[in-house]
């Protein structure tokens, strides 16, 4: 992928997510002040934790907050990528940008909410819950990938990589049964082997962050830690955020994403710069 491809993509990226985040801001807006139906079938039909503080307890409006702040992180964070690595040719900006799209097709569930997909559009639920699983994997393998394979690799070995984690998470979604008798309070469907999964996907994580501090020993790189540190918060509070069922969820996953992405994307930037 040339420098000017790549360019081009996040351009359609951060506008085609910012069109999303207006358009459905205006339509939960508009929908609120008419009624609020979405919010009475949350509470009697969706699994919810057993909290009784209101700050702890599941609300339908802190899931669609945390809603909100994702696709409001996704256009924010395509400008910054824009403006500080228009000219950088690194590896570990395609999977970064693989791990914003997989954030974005986890965001794609406000349409549950927003136009009442609960009731008779249940081969759409399921085909966003797919869609969900599918961003989660694309989220956790993509940045996976960048210990292992970004320091050395070409352009070309990236794409040929970033086709892979697309391809097995497209598979892996399509092979994942769904149960439709509960839904889940982030508006989807209830994966199966759920325990399987969080299993697989936490292991990713925890090898990936010591990859990276491996990576930083052997190549003399003090900022790797910081880098590795940045990692963990980036990749868990997006995981807490995509979930959040709660307000206290929602700020949690809120402060992780947003510090673990500053301080990743600005040790990329110095890297890069002193290289």
């Amino acid at each position: 992928m040339t420098l000017r491809s790549r360019n081009r993509l996040l351009h359609i990226f951060s506008y085609t997510s910012a069109l999303l985040f207006v358009l459905s801001l205006a339509l939960f807006v508009a929908l609120f002040f008419r009624n609020q139906e979405p919010a009475h079938f949350f509470e009697i039909s969706i699994a919810k934790n057993h909290f009784s503080q209101p700050f702890f307890q599941s609300s339908f409006f802190a899931s669609i907050l945390s809603l909100f702040i994702l696709l409001l992180y996704l256009p924010l964070t395509g400008f910054f990528l824009l403006r500080n690595f228009e000219k950088t040719q690194a590896a570990e900006l395609i999977y970064f940008t693989l791990f914003l799209t997989g954030i974005f097709l986890q965001s794609l569930r406000i349409f549950v909410p927003l136009f009442n997909l609960y009731e008779g559009y249940r081969s759409i639920l399921i085909l966003l819950s797919r869609t969900f699983f599918s961003g989660q994997l694309l989220s956790v393998l993509s940045l996976w990938f960048i210990p292992f394979y970004s320091l050395e690799d070409p352009l070309q070995q990236a794409d040929k990589n970033a086709l892979i984690i697309i391809v097995v998470a497209v598979i892996l979604s399509f092979f994942m049964p769904i149960n439709t008798q509960i839904l889940e309070a982030s508006f989807i469907y209830k994966i199966g082997f759920p325990h399987l999964f969080s299993v697989l996907k936490y292991s990713l994580i925890s090898i990936t962050a010591i990859a990276l501090v491996i990576r930083g020993k052997e190549h003399y790189e003090t900022k790797i830690f910081l880098f590795a540190f940045s990692y963990l918060l980036l990749i868990i509070g997006s995981i807490i955020l995509g979930s959040a069922d709660s307000y206290a969820l929602c700020i949690l996953g809120a402060l992780l994403l947003s510090v673990g992405n500053s301080f990743f994307l600005k040790t990329l930037h110095a890297y890069y710069l002193w290289k």
